[in-house]
């Protein structure tokens, strides 16, 4: 449920008008969206879908851990869904997919099953950006 409130919350201060620009309205992009595995039963996919629409949003970058809620939203929405590819399975690969060599699988995979925009958002710090499984991803 606290996802649903999240998002919902996220997507009214997103369609907010700009202060100044209260008659005019603005064509909203979200390049920031996850729809991971957590947020499919508060909010299912139609519902997610018809949240972005009511929002007035005209196209949002959206990623998963995994990638299924991507592919979900894109399917019953293509026209506003722009798939994103995370190197993420699962929350706890955030801290450990750098040195996680299957990940660079998993993402070929991915990449010859579906069309993505990006891949990110993922999290890189100092020398780790410069391990093997991160330039493998580059």
């Amino acid at each position: 449920m606290r996802a649903a409130l999240i998002l919902t919350a996220a997507l009214t201060i997103l369609a907010a008008p700009a202060p100044g620009h209260a008659a005019e309205i603005l064509p909203v992009f979200d390049a920031h969206l996850h729809y991971s595995h957590d947020a499919w039963a508060p909010v299912p996919p139609e519902r997610a879908v018809q949240i972005l629409r009511q929002a007035g949003l005209k196209r949002a970058m959206i990623s998963s851990s995994d990638d299924e809620g991507t592919q979900k939203l894109y399917a019953l929405a293509p026209d506003i869904v722009i798939p994103v590819l995370r190197p993420y399975r699962k929350r706890s690969d955030v801290s450990t997919w750098v040195r996680d060599e299957t990940v660079l699988t998993y993402l070929s995979e991915r990449l010859a099953k579906y069309r993505y925009a990006a891949i990110g958002e993922f999290h890189v710090y100092g020398a780790d950006a410069d391990l093997p499984v991160v330039r493998g991803m580059v």
